[in-house]
């Protein structure tokens, strides 16, 4: 998943609407913003549960700095 979204070829609504596959908005389901790499990794309130289990691990090996809620690198 981390591989697909830092070469941006995802199931993200931002990329497929961009590509024109199959997406008429970039905007997310929780109607916040465009849902792109940084939304999903940092806000969305429906990818919690994914960012738990993406981020955990590494959490586990830097001491359980919560990455999560890292804000994002500018």
């Amino acid at each position: 998943m981390l591989t697909r979204l830092s070469v941006e070829f995802n199931d993200l609504r931002e990329y497929r609407y961009r590509r024109k596959f199959n997406c008429n908005s970039p905007i997310c389901a929780c109607l916040l913003e465009d849902e792109n790499n940084e939304h999903f990794l940092h806000r969305c309130p429906f990818y919690n549960r994914k960012r738990l289990i993406m981020f955990n691990p590494i959490s586990q090996l830097t001491n359980d700095v919560d990455f999560s809620l890292a804000p994002p690198h500018e």
